[in-house]
């Protein structure tokens, strides 16, 4: 991907984040924590999920993003606050045959 294309997309996807409770809104809110995330940007991931998990997003996307926030805490080195929102994810979360509960708990056991 160019940088074009990467600032063409985050337009797209801030347009689309406006409305949250749509699927295509919550999910392109993910994509923009995801992006933060990717670029190295820990802090502004972490206060971007808390936002949106504010703003009653999907499940689904919710629970995608507080993984993200989960390996925000474990690049840093938070090991304790990544294992606990894991696990609430793995204990919490809803229907468990998406993939989020597993993704989860894989990354619970990767911290062990």
């Amino acid at each position: 991907r160019t940088a074009g294309d990467r600032g063409a997309a985050e337009q797209l996807y801030r347009g689309l984040a406006s409305e949250v409770r749509t699927a295509e809104g919550s999910a392109a809110a993910y994509y923009l924590i995801e992006g933060l995330f990717e670029a190295g940007d820990m802090e502004a991931a972490e206060k971007a999920v808390f936002a949106y998990s504010e703003r009653s997003p999907r499940a689904y996307w919710l629970a995608r993003a507080f993984l993200v926030l989960g390996d925000v805490y474990v690049n840093k080195g938070d090991t304790f606050q990544a294992r606990a929102t894991y696990q609430s994810i793995a204990d919490g979360y809803s229907p468990a045959d998406d993939g989020i509960v597993e993704a989860a708990k894989e990354r619970i056991q990767k911290l062990n």
